[in-house]
């Protein structure tokens, strides 16, 4: 979590949050430079990956395909380990996406999936 950030409790286990200002402009920052995935962004930041992407909307920038961190040479590594018999939830560890996006890109570039 960010230096300076409030944590103020919610209803249930979960606690939330608040950045102030200056973190929130950090967040985009970082965001537009596209240096790691949402994800990581987000628990650099301490917050749900959904947050992060309601933050993006208010300030009115786009929304970044996640497919950015998929150029031609880490798909040709995804499939490489995939077909070294790597699992798509390992590979999604991996690369910081979810085993179903892995799947869908391998699937996209022709790739036979294994049965469950």
């Amino acid at each position: 979590m960010p230096e300076g950030a409030e944590v103020s409790p919610v209803l249930g286990t979960r606690r939330s949050v608040r950045l102030t200002g200056e973190q929130v402009q950090l967040l985009l920052e970082r965001y537009q430079a596209e240096q790691c995935s949402v994800r990581e962004l987000a628990a650099e930041f301490g917050i749900d990956r959904s947050t992060l992407l309601l933050h993006v909307q208010r300030a009115g920038l786009p929304r970044r395909n996640e497919s950015t961190f998929w150029d031609d040479a880490t798909l040709a590594r995804a499939i490489e380990r995939y077909e070294a018999g790597a699992l798509c939830r390992e590979i999604g560890v991996e690369f910081g996406v979810s085993k179903s996006t892995v799947a869908r890109r391998l699937h996209q570039a022709g790739v036979s999936l294994r049965r469950r």
